[in-house]
């Protein structure tokens, strides 16, 4: 299929600009920052709602929506002009010092939060966010141990990189921070499929796990203080655990005295179909950490939480140079207008009810497709490997998303297999460039499990 520039997908060819900016970044960029280790991908120039374009000015439908960051799309108007006028204004201001566009931020986060958790604390960044609740946790309950679940993924910088469960994330020992972090089994879609077993029968077995290794006396930990889940693994390909294993947690928690962090990095702000995807359950953990999409495209995080929990660490401990940033905070405020103005979450909820619908008619059939999952505009599809041991799944994963971006498509590989095509658009995509892009996909897993 061929469009037109200003169609869907755009015909592939040679890069010329986007080589040589590689060229020049590779001799001047650490190799330890993201991005060098994925191979080719087109030098971005700008980007406007769920659109980007490279140097040479092909045109591509953002389907990973820059990694779940960009909710109400690429440089939406509002914020822009939001931006705009706060730089004219003030573009920075100290943590030690209040500012208008601070509070206005504060308060709109509150207002949007779980009923009970009544108090916020900002951060720069997802892992800053897991960070700061992570000592919140400890202190509020003096224990030192803590307890994550496999395929979890927290953030990849300072204490937080200790949560995720990824072996490169955990390598460094956790005694310098003074914890222990235990992981416990979390229900794997792949895992039920391969073994003949509904998910819902895992994810109890799982829960059952963890009862009778913190009921035993050698069972490998003491009571964990503070526990960290996501509502919805994003890292480890959209894992949506049936919503009777998050009840039967928070249950287990509250009788063990464990203070339950949900991580709604990813899975806030509307990506789920609801504000947070703890909503879908009604309940309310006794923190929540939140980043990515609430920034409208800025540096900007935080925790939720209840206010004797928030007050576990001495006043003043937080804080870090930008964490109270003017412009930042201004663009988060505005993108909160936009998300309610526009009633995102509920387009997210309807919008990504026909996505998954899509995928499960268009995907679900082919022979190289695992599974399709997902909840509102967060949508995983597994590939499994070729039963003549052709191609791995991981292997097909990336062939299909390099097939995909020449067609003008960029698509996230996540997994723990890296097997999962994994969909997270901004929430303001079109249906009619959300269902092309589906049939595009599947042309491509096709032509990719043939080749």
């Amino acid at each position: 299929m061929h469009h037109s520039a200003e169609g869907l997908v755009s015909e592939a060819g040679s890069s010329p600009r986007s080589g040589a900016l590689l060229q020049r970044g590779r001799r001047v960029e650490a190799p330890v920052i993201r991005g060098w280790g994925s191979g080719w991908a087109p030098v971005l120039d700008r980007a406007a709602g769920s659109h980007v374009w490279d140097v040479d000015g092909r045109r591509y439908l953002d389907l990973s929506g820059s990694r779940a960051t960009v909710a109400i799309g690429h440089s939406h108007p509002r914020v822009v002009a939001r931006v705009r006028e706060q730089a004219g204004l003030m573009m920075h201001c100290s943590a030690e010092r209040f500012s208008a566009v601070r509070i206005d931020l504060l308060e709109r986060l509150q207002e949007s939060a779980p009923e009970g958790l009544d108090r916020v604390a900002l951060a720069t960044s997802g892992s800053s966010a897991n960070e700061l609740a992570l000592r919140l946790g400890l202190a509020a309950t003096g224990r030192r141990d803590v307890l994550c679940f496999s395929g979890g993924f927290h953030g990849n910088d300072g204490l937080a990189r200790t949560l995720s469960a990824r072996r490169r994330s955990n390598d460094v020992a956790q005694l310098s921070g003074g914890f222990r972090v235990h992981y416990a089994p979390f229900p794997d879609p792949a895992t039920a499929i391969r073994d003949g077993r509904t998910l819902d029968d895992v994810a109890t077995e799982c829960l059952d796990h963890l009862e009778d290794r913190l009921a035993d006396p050698y069972g490998g930990f003491g009571t964990p203080g503070v526990a960290f889940i996501e509502p919805i693994q994003g890292s480890a390909g959209i894992i949506v655990p049936p919503d009777h294993f998050l009840r039967r947690l928070l249950t287990i928690c509250r009788r063990q005295g464990i203070l339950l962090v949900a991580d709604e990095v990813q899975t806030g702000f509307g990506r789920t179909g609801a504000m947070w995807a703890m909503d879908h359950l009604a309940e309310r953990p006794d923190l929540l950490t939140f980043g990515k999409g609430v920034g409208g495209g800025l540096a900007m995080a935080g925790v939720l939480g209840r206010g004797e929990l928030m007050a576990a660490l001495p006043s003043g401990d937080h804080g870090t140079t930008f964490v109270t940033n003017a412009l930042n905070l201004a663009a988060a405020a505005e993108a909160l207008g936009v998300l309610r103005d526009e009633a995102l979450v509920k387009r997210s909820h309807d919008l990504g009810g026909r996505l998954l619908m899509r995928c499960q008619e268009v995907l679900g059939p082919l022979q190289r497709v695992m599974d399709v999952r997902g909840r509102g505009l967060m949508v995983g599809v597994e590939l499994a490997d070729d039963r003549h041991e052709a191609s791995t799944a991981a292997e097909l994963a990336s062939a299909v998303s390099a097939a995909c971006r020449d067609r003008g498509i960029l698509l996230s590989v996540s997994g723990r297999r890296r097997s999962v095509l994994k969909l997270s658009p901004p929430l303001v995509v079109s249906a009619a460039d959300l269902m092309e892009a589906v049939d595009v996909i599947g042309q491509q897993i096709k032509a990719n499990s043939e080749g």
